[in-house]
């Protein structure tokens, strides 16, 4: 798993090794949030929220707290993945 952060702001996300880092073994519940690009996962322990390979960097007890989150943060959370989106996309025009 690789920490992402913006250096213009103050958002974060975590890029998931997918298929073979151990964090994905423990996944045991993915629920889509509403009409929304969102997903809502379980593991042992906690519920987050991803989109594609990304996690954003909050956790919670419940679907339910993962649903209101989105919804009552939309442009937060569409910001966040924005921001990671277009820095990835930097690196790799980038060739780093």
């Amino acid at each position: 798993m690789k920490n992402i952060e913006s250096q213009n702001t103050h958002t974060s996300a975590v890029e998931t090794d997918r298929p073979n880092s151990q964090f994905n073994e423990q996944l045991v519940e993915y629920k889509p949030i509403g009409k929304t690009p969102f997903t809502a996962v379980r593991n042992e322990k906690t519920w987050f929220i991803t989109v594609g390979k990304y996690k954003a960097p909050h956790d919670f007890r419940s679907y339910e707290e993962c649903y209101d989150y989105v919804e009552e943060n939309m442009w937060e959370m569409i910001g966040l993945f924005t921001t990671v989106i277009v820095e990835e996309n930097n690196k790799l025009n980038n060739g780093k």
